[in-house]
């Protein structure tokens, strides 16, 4: 098992092509309702995995391309040029422009997560009203065994929608405006959800990928998708056991939301950028109202045991394909750097055949001279399957 240029391009490839999976499963709601919630996350296991995971093992077959890939690699990593005393090829300067851009990524990233939350501890804390409310909402999460533990609740202008932020002591922000206790219910209940998951966490390691490997397209679509597919576990926790009351609340505090987000991105536009782990709500918002009006059946039994079995097969034969070949250019060798003397000649199928004997043993020879060598059973083999003929030896 080894690292190499090749390997890390292969990965490259197909974590976008696995990527692009995702975004297909993730388009509609009957897909994912058929395939589940995990399965899909298991994908995302499985592409993450691909693309952290570059390498070559022992079994990879080389695939060599003379054509497109030979000349792109040959410009990037063989050609070199000099500025003084310091010689370099194009390679090293994309791998310098890589790791540059992924500092300032990493660095613009914690700029934001501290400034942000220093912002949200200087928010507002709930006013006797407001305590008052969040007093009853949580003593009726606690009792109905939803969330043991009360999260700390600030008012602020810097979030259009509810939201937690944070990982060791989590707060939950909410828009400055006026709540009932059936929308905050659903909004802590929400928000607990996610904190249980341990989903801001699972937010800050994507953003921190996304960073590190800021060229990549791809990347960033994964994060975009996986924001919404953490929304939609949420969802589903939430209304595991709800009935049709429940769920008309819940979808009326969604929608309640979207309203207020409205009216607070008319009033302030530029503060929707500083949000940030949002994500643009109303694309998602159709899905999610399918899903939780229809979710996702769990399967019991043995078809639950049949299906996951199916998907590992089907999931481990593209992981294993995908390491089983690698893409690399192939050149041939100047003709001048394999004939060096008068007296040396090039063994082609064409000039050079192997003899057998009739004790198995095998010689080589050719056109050139009468002289004729034994060579080993394994260099014969590999002749052979290299298109040199045989001849029997009378």
């Amino acid at each position: 098992m080894k690292f190499t240029f090749f390997s890390f391009v292969m990965a490259v490839i197909w974590s976008g092509v696995l990527f692009s999976i995702i975004a297909l499963l993730q388009k509609n709601a009957r897909t994912i309702r058929y395939l589940s919630i995990k399965m899909i996350f298991a994908v995302y296991i499985v592409s993450i995995f691909r693309f952290l995971f570059p390498v070559e093992f022992p079994f990879t077959v080389i695939v060599g391309d003379r054509e497109l890939y030979a000349p792109i690699y040959r410009a990037l990593c063989l050609d070199t040029y000099s500025i003084g005393s310091w010689e370099f090829s194009l390679v090293h300067v994309v791998v310098a422009c890589w790791l540059i851009g992924s500092i300032i990524h990493i660095y613009r990233f914690y700029r934001r997560y501290r400034n942000f939350w220093r912002q949200a501890l200087l928010s507002d804390r709930p006013d006797e009203t407001q305590k008052q409310q969040l007093d009853r909402v949580w003593e009726q999460l606690s009792s109905q065994k939803q969330c043991q533990k009360r999260f700390s609740v600030r008012y602020t202008n810097l979030a259009d929608v509810p939201m937690g932020f944070g990982v060791r002591r989590p707060i939950i922000l909410l828009p400055k405006a006026e709540y009932t206790d059936t929308e905050m219910y659903y909004i802590l209940l929400h928000e607990c959800s996610h904190f249980s998951k341990r989903d801001s966490l699972i937010k800050i390691a994507m953003e921190f990928l996304c960073d590190i490997f800021w060229w990549n397209v791809s990347a960033g679509v994964v994060r975009e998708s996986m924001d919404e597919m953490l929304e939609i576990r949420c969802d589903t926790v939430v209304m595991e056991k709800a009935g049709y009351e429940e769920k008309k609340d819940y979808l009326g505090t969604l929608k309640s939301s979207l309203y207020r987000m409205k009216e607070l991105q008319d009033s302030r536009k530029s503060l929707t950028a500083t949000s940030l782990l949002t994500t643009d709500k109303k694309k998602q918002l159709s899905k999610r109202f399918a899903l939780i009006a229809d979710p996702p059946k769990e399967l019991t039994g043995i078809r639950k045991a049949v299906s996951w079995v199916a998907f590992t097969v089907v999931m481990g034969s593209t992981l294993l394909l995908s390491y089983s070949f690698i893409w690399q250019p192939a050149y041939d060798t100047p003709r001048s750097e394999i004939i060096t003397t008068s007296g040396m000649n090039e063994m082609t199928p064409e000039n050079t055949w192997l003899l057998l004997d009739k004790e198995n043993r095998y010689y080589i020879n050719d056109e050139f001279n009468e002289k004729i060598d034994e060579i080993p059973f394994e260099f014969a083999q590999t002749m052979i399957e290299d298109g040199f003929s045989v001849r029997n030896i009378d």
